[in-house]
């Protein structure tokens, strides 16, 4: 998915929830890398991304 600029690529699979926390760990993302949060709603398909973190 790309977005301002850059090509993300997904370092950890896909996690299902149910107003719990969740966690999927830590991942190295390499030298002046981001990282961001990715969530899609399954009742009405709706997606959204957090804010990069460098």
């Amino acid at each position: 998915m790309g977005s301002g600029g850059y090509n993300w690529t997904q370092v950890s699979r896909n996690h299902w929830m149910t107003s719990v926390k969740r966690a999927t760990g830590f991942h190295r993302n390499g030298t002046n890398a981001g990282s961001r949060v990715c969530i899609e709603n399954s009742v009405t398909g709706k997606r959204g991304c957090g804010a990069a973190k460098w």
